[in-house]
């Protein structure tokens, strides 16, 4: 018990450091997933009749909640009563898990091989094809982002050209081992600001255009990837900069919504999102209960743009839940 006690604590040191370390920030990314395993301990602790051990694993738990649970600034962009005049729309984001990153270790292959469905190269993706086709005409988003595309998949979703008529294909080519990304839209896109393998679509919805940035940012569990996050931030604050007010950035930005990287980032760029603790919308992985996991995937807006709701559609074999995100504007 003690040894789960030690853990716990240089856990929750470990994250509050500063993050420009990699192995930081990998503890400040679970802060929430810490504090919800002190909790634990501390009923653990009680019911072993450790009674100091257990008061002092409270006292953290309460400095690491009054740290992380209150909303950032910008991440309670909610509307809950919107009016008939305020154009709406509907985007769902879902990193598919098909493609493989071949400069990862030949272990973390072999891992997500046994893990992922959509890894698998034994497994039929028929089923789940047709169950992400089935999502998509019930919850009828106006906007699909899919990353970690293979040419598999980029072939069979042309039974979504009836719903979806308008698709751009996007490829991170700065950056190795990025699969590349599609996003298919109800709306048609502004053709002429669309260049090959931008990362910004243009859509015009009620006459209002709409920049759509893609992102897949890489996971930072080691070093070398840790700065290449790092540098694909750098890239992004700049193409936010030169962007206009209406702005929604879509995708899986391997960071948590408790984390100070990720808070940085929404003020350093002025986005907004919503976070809800109440009823949290954890995207990875897929394959454990909702709660033990984390929200990577990510819909952030500009200032003028609120959200309605939010939620989480897993089991399509990706180690992701799909995320849905209605927006008014």
């Amino acid at each position: 018990m003690y040894i789960l006690f030690i853990i716990f604590l240089f856990s929750f040191f470990l994250g509050r450091l500063n993050t420009a370390n990699y192995f930081t920030d990998i503890f400040d990314q679970l802060s929430f997933q810490i504090l919800i395993a002190g909790i634990i301990l501390f009923f653990l602790l009680t019911f072993s009749k450790k009674i100091r051990t257990s008061i002092f694993c409270i006292i953290i738990c309460f400095f690491l909640a009054i740290d992380i649970l209150p909303a950032c600034k910008h991440c309670s962009a909610l509307i809950k009563m919107n009016s008939e005049n305020d154009s709406k729309i509907r985007l769902m984001t879902f990193n598919t898990s098909y493609a493989t990153d071949s400069n990862i270790g030949k272990w973390y292959l072999y891992l997500e091989e046994l893990l992922i469905e959509n890894k698998n190269p034994k497994m039929d993706d028929t089923k789940n094809l047709e169950a992400l086709r089935k999502l998509i005409l019930t919850e009828n988003p106006d906007i699909v982002h899919f990353q970690e595309i293979n040419q598999n998949f980029k072939n069979k979703i042309n039974t979504l050209r009836s719903i979806l008529p308008y698709s751009h294909l996007i490829q991170y080519d700065e950056f190795p081992g990025i699969a590349d990304s599609i996003i298919l839209s109800k709306h048609p896109f502004k053709e002429k600001n669309i260049e090959d393998n931008s990362i910004i679509t243009k859509i015009i919805i009620n006459e209002t255009e709409l920049d759509i940035l893609s992102v897949h940012l890489y996971s930072g569990f080691n070093k070398y990837r840790f700065n290449l996050a790092n540098k694909q931030i750098e890239t992004l604050k700049n193409l936010i900069k030169d962007t206009n007010q209406n702005l929604i950035v879509i995708g899986d930005l391997n960071m948590t919504n408790v984390s100070k990287r990720f808070i940085n980032f929404l003020e350093e760029t002025n986005l907004y999102t919503y976070t809800s603790y109440i009823r949290p919308t954890f995207t990875w992985p897929a394959y454990l209960p909702s709660y033990f996991g984390i929200q990577i995937d990510h819909v952030l807006f500009s200032e003028n743009i609120k959200m309605v709701k939010k939620k989480t559609v897993g089991h399509l074999g990706s180690d992701h839940r799909a995320l849905i995100v209605d927006l008014v504007f």
